[in-house]
This record gives structure tokens, C-alpha cells and sequence, in this order.
């Protein structure tokens, strides 16, 4: 038997699995189940990477060929939970006084129950499919989405309904695998939805006014994304004639208003990946605890959205007019957020803000549609799940030992606890210079742009706003408190094992990108690209001279950066704040260094507005491609 769909199939399977038994264990022994879950899941995805890299294969599909066939019945078993979610659906949409995400449930209903109807039950002969980019994905959310989940461990300790939590946490583990490897659509639009109702249940859990009012915000944007999506699958399916993500990406005559498809599939992607002017709702999920954050923002949800617009990028390339909008978004995204987290004091927040933005930028280059675009792309999407991952949960060490999110509270951590400040420190310097793997997508770009001149300028005020944002952290983090020291303070293992792995993480990547970059990355894009390594920064990020760029970066790190942290300032030293004889206090100061609310509010109704209508734009436009 081959042992890649096996474990394809148990990629889905026991993350499953060990939501049903998180959710049935009593309380006490519940941290070795999800333990040992958590561990059978990164078992999982670490041996899938091992033995796809060895048997080299570009794509691995499971279907007829392999030892599980899937027939009627498997088409029967995927419409009837289709049909059970969507009445599910309907129900929260009712309980929660949400008319909108009824009626986004009965549209997706009437869409799917309609084509059924006039076509009968189908479903594909091959309904999963391995190939680089799923692999990228599913390893992200196995290792990344495990560790998450032994954080929260500890970091749930004392809370209502942790049977629920695990549950729902690890059910979203197993429907993103799922949706990543779908190369059925129907199974696809299946686990794609199941996404839906887990954020739905992890943004209510503390059931405060705010939970109850974010879940609903996200259930009516994504419920409304699932309908774009249906469309879009129903449109291909009578259309194109294929059911398969395959044969919709072997459509290389796509024209005219059979254009909807790709089109169909970016909004759904945008509503998923939270890019304006859908964004509210993971603003919004800031409310839920901290592991679920890092859950939606590094590894599962968000990263759904980006990938199922990577998906679409030959179909994309093949109407110019479209691809200058789709990447006219993603600069416009990443330029407005990176301005909107320079607003913010609060650092969940600042990091929500990050990640749309580090989205956009990769809807950006799906837009370029170029081979080194889309290499930036992956890259981008790589190592922002990691970087982001940790930066979420070392916040929520921080807010669950002080009981504090906002950076300006955090002067004195790195005396309290030097192992979360460091984190920090690592996480927000791989957001931005060499050799992490963020500096090499945004290096990417800015190659990839040197066309479209307003892509350059956006990327360049993104870029910039990005350093500042992450400067004003690093620097109030690493500030001594004006209180004495003392010792640190401890840690537990459920907190410093996931920090330290993602941190390994993040450095062993970074060493080997040259390597990544040339023997995986420029080989998981789709065919017809050809070989992106030609020129420019792509060549140079496939060889040696990154790793000595890197290597200097690091010395000037080490040698001029960390040792600020290791200066203690006595506190008669400090010298006092001047404020013209007015008693201001200093967190009120430093916090409106960039114009607070009124700046942020601004800037998120021109950004809203002018995305709203290339949006618009996306969708008119295989009726003028139509016309025309």
C-alpha cells in the first residue's frame, strides 16, 4: 500500500478523532489527551513531509489509483453533511438574532440543492490531492496548530467548557488539512465551511456581549464568502464540466464570463483571509482567548483564504485587467494596515493588523502573477504563519501573567520574563530583516513590482510602517522597569516548549531558505511558470550570497541590538518627562505617538472604500471581459 494517501486520509482523520475524545474527557486528564493528540498530529505531518520530499513527487493524488475508492456513495455521504452544516448554520444564524447568516446559509442551500437537482449527485474520482503547496500548508497547520494547542493547555486552565475549546481547536485542524488536500470541490466547499462554524464556536467561548457579537460578525462574512464560493463551484461544474480543482486549473481557454470563476473564488478567499473590506471580523476575534487568536491568525483560517487565491492564479493570469486589480488590493491592504497598526497600543491588535496585511501582500503578488511573485508568495505565507504564530502566543504569556495586552505596559517584561522577551525580540526582527524568510518574500516583491510603480510605492510605505511598529514594541520591551528587577519569574513547560520549538522553527528555516527556495519552493508552482530562478533577487535567493547577507545582519543584530537589553538603567538615572508643568500620564503620551483613533478610523474608512469598489471591480469584470 502506498503510504502517502494513508496518511492524507489520517491527516484529516485523527485530528478528528481527537476532537471527539477532547470533548467526552473529563477535565482533569484532559491535558494528556490533547497532548498526545497534538503529538500523533505533528507525528502526522512531519512524516508526510519526510516521505513526500523522498519519493520526490510533484503531485500525489488519491482516488482510483490508490487503495480508496471513492464512488456514489461517497457523493451521497459529502451532500448529505453539506445539507446537515447548512441547516446547522441556519439554526446559529437564527439563535444568534443573525438574519444575514440565515440567509447566507439558504443561499448556499437553494445553489448546491439546485445544481444536484438538474445533475444528480456527483462527486470526483480523485478527491484528494498532495502536491508542494497543499504540503506547505498542512505542515504549517499540523506542527504550528498542534503547538498552539498544547499552549492553550495551561493557558485554559480554569476556564468554562475547555471540552468544547479542544474540540473545536483540533476540528479545525482536521477541516483545514481537509480543505487544503480537497481536489474535489464539493469536498472543498465541505471543509471550508467547517472552518466557519469552528471560528464561530472559538470567538464565542467566553460568551461576554463581545464574544457573542464578533462570532456573529464573523459567522455573516464567512457564511457570505460561502456562497461566492458555491457559485463558483456550481459555475464550474456546468460550465467547465469538471467537479476537480485539477481539471479547473488544466482550463487554460477560461474567457469571457466563464472568468466569474476566478473572480468568484478571490471574494471568497478575501472574506476568509480577512482583506478589506471584510476585515472586521478578525478584529473582531481579538475578544477570544489568545490561543485562538494565534489558531485563526498563523495556521489555519486566514492562510484557507490566501490559499485558495493562490490556487486560482493561472486562472487569474489569463485577463490582464484582472490581475492589475487583484494585486491593486493587495498593496492597498498591506500599505493602509501597516499605517492602522502604527495606531495601536494594544498588541493583539497591532498584530491583527500584521496579519492582514502580510495577506494582502501575498494576494499582491498572486495579482503580479509572476514566477517570482508567486515564490514570494509562498514564502511570504510560510514563514508569516510561524513568525505571527509565536508572536500571538508569547503575547498571551504576557496578558496571562500581567494581565495586560498593551505594549505600553510592557516595560520591564524582559526583567520579569527575559525568555518571553526574547521571543518577542526574534519574532519581530524575522518580520523584517534577513535572513528570515519574511525579508526574502517582501525582497521578492519588491522584484516582482518593478513594473507597476504604484505597487512599489505601497510596498515601500508597508515596508516602512512595518519597521516602525515593530521598533516601538522591541523598545518598550526591552526598556528596564524603574522597579528592582529581582529574579525571573517562572514559566511553565506548556508555555516555553511551544515558544522554543516555533523559535527553532524559525532559525532552522532561515538557514536553509537558499536551499527551501531552490529545491521546493520554485518547484510548487503551478504548470506553466517555468523555473523562476533567472535573475535578480530570485537567483541570489537560491544560492549562497543570501546566506552571507544573512550572516551580516545577524553580526549587526548581535553586535549593536540585543546588548541594549542587557543595560540596566538605575532609576535615579532616568531622566524625568517635561510636560510644561501639565500632569499627563506617560502610557497616554506613547501612545499617541501616530494619532490614535481618530488617525485609525480614517484610514480604515478610505482603505474599506476603496477596496469595497475593487471588489466590485473583481466581480464586473468577466461581464465586460463578456462584452467586450
Amino acid at each position: 500500500m502506498d503510504p502517502i494517501p494513508l496518511l492524507v486520509l489520517l491527516s484529516i482523520a485523527l485530528p478528528a478523532l481527537g476532537a471527539i475524545v477532547a470533548f467526552f474527557t473529563p477535565d482533569r486528564p484532559r491535558r494528556g489527551v490533547v497532548l498526545a493528540f497534538a503529538a500523533a498530529i505533528i507525528a502526522v505531518g512531519a512524516g508526510m513531509t519526510l516521505l513526500f520530499l523522498w519519493e520526490g513527487e510533484g503531485e500525489v493524488v488519491v482516488g482510483d489509483g490508490s487503495a480508496f475508492a471513492f464512488t456514489e456513495t461517497t457523493a451521497l455521504l459529502i451532500t448529505a453533511l453539506d445539507y446537515v452544516l447548512m441547516a446547522f448554520f441556519i439554526y446559529l444564524g437564527y439563535r444568534a438574532r443573525s438574519w444575514i447568516a440565515v440567509a447566507a446559509a439558504v443561499a448556499q442551500i437553494v445553489v448546491i440543492g439546485l445544481f444536484e437537482a438538474a445533475h444528480g449527485l456527483e462527486t470526483s474520482a480523485e478527491p484528494f490531492i498532495l502536491d508542494r503547496l497543499s504540503l506547505v500548508l498542512v505542515s504549517v497547520c499540523c506542527i504550528i496548530g498542534s503547538l498552539i494547542a498544547v499552549f492553550a493547555v495551561h493557558y485554559m486552565e480554569g476556564r468554562k467548557k475547555q471540552g468544547r475549546f479542544f474540540a473545536f481547536v483540533l476540528l479545525f485542524l482536521a477541516a483545514m488539512n481537509g480543505a487544503v488536500l480537497s481536489n474535489d470541490l464539493l469536498w472543498l466547499f465541505f471543509f471550508w465551511e467547517v472552518t466557519t462554524l469552528c471560528s464561530f464556536y472559538l470567538i464565542l467561548h467566553d460568551e461576554t456581549p463581545e464574544a457573542k457579537a464578533s462570532a456573529r460578525l464573523a459567522l455573516e462574512i464567512t457564511l457570505g464568502g460561502g456562497v461566492a464560493l458555491a457559485v463558483g463551484i456550481v459555475y464550474t461544474a456546468v460550465e467547465l464540466g469538471t467537479l476537480e480543482l485539477r481539471g479547473l486549473m488544466a482550463t487554460a481557454d477560461l474567457a469571457g464570463l466563464a472568468l466569474i470563476v476566478p473572480a468568484l473564488f478571490v471574494i471568497g478567499g478575501m472574506t476568509k483571509s480577512a482583506q478589506p473590506p471584510f476585515q472586521s471580523w478578525l478584529l473582531g476575534a481579538m475578544v477570544a482567548p489568545t490561543p485562538v487568536s494565534a489558531l485563526l491568525h498563523s495556521s489555519t483560517m486566514v492562510n484557507l483564504g490566501v490559499y485558495a487565491i493562490l490556487r486560482m492564479a493561472p486562472l487569474i493570469k489569463l485577463y490582464q485587467p484582472l490581475t492589475v486589480v487583484v494585486a491593486l488590493m493587495g498593496g492597498l491592504t498591506f500599505a493602509a494596515t501597516a499605517v492602522l497598526a502604527l495606531t495601536q497600543s494594544n498588541a493583539k491588535r497591532v498584530l491583527a493588523y500584521s496579519t492582514i496585511g502580510n495577506l494582502g501582500l501575498i494576494v499582491m503578488c498572486v495579482g503580479i502573477n509572476t514566477p517570482a511573485s508567486l515564490v514570494a508568495a509562498v514564502f511570504v505565507l510560510l514563514f508569516h504563519a510561524v513568525s505571527k504564530g509565536m508572536l500571538f502566543l508569547a503575547v498571551g504569556v504576557i496578558d496571562h501573567e500581567m494581565g495586560t495586552k498593551d505594549i505600553e505596559d510592557m516595560e520591564g517584561v524582559v526583567d520579569r520574563y527575559p525568555f518571553v522577551a526574547y521571543v518577542i525580540l526574534l519574532g519581530a526582527v524575522s518580520m523584517m530583516l534577513p535572513p528570515f524568510g519574511l525579508f526574502a518574500g517582501k525582497w521578492l516583491s519588491v522584484e516582482a513590482s518593478t513594473q507597476l510603480p504604484l505597487l512599489l510605492l505601497l510596498l515601500g510605505l508597508g515596508s516602512a510602517a512595518t519597521i516602525l511598529y515593530y521598533t516601538k514594541w522591541v523598545g518598550r520591551l526591552i526598556s528596564r522597569s524603574e522597579d528592582p528587577p529581582g529574579e525571573p519569574e517562572h514559566l511553565s513547560g506548556y508555555y516555553r516548549v511551544p515558544l522554543g520549538t516555533i523559535s527553532a522553527m524559525i532559525l532552522g528555516l532561515s538557514v536553509i531558505a537558499p536551499f527551501l527556495a531552490r529545491d521546493f519552493v520554485f518547484q510548487s508552482l503551478p504548470a506553466g511558470y517555468g523555473n523562476p530562478a533567472s535573475s535578480g533577487a530570485t537567483n541570489l535567493l537560491g544560492g549562497t550570497g543570501y546566506m552571507w547577507i544573512g550572516a551580516i545582519f545577524i553580526i549587526l543584530l548581535l553586535g549593536f541590538v540585543l546588548p541594549l537589553a542587557l543595560i540596566r538603567v538605575r532609576a535615579e538615572d532616568r531622566s524625568k518627562v517635561y510636560t510644561c508643568g501639565e500632569t499627563v500620564e506617560r502610557p497616554q503620551i506613547a501612545g499617541s505617538y501616530f494619532g490614535g483613533g481618530r488617525t485609525e478610523a480614517l484610514v480604515s474608512d478610505l482603505a474599506v472604500s476603496v477596496a469595497a469598489g475593487l471588489a466590485i471591480a473583481v466581480l464586473v469584470m468577466p461581464v465586460i471581459a463578456e462584452v467586450v
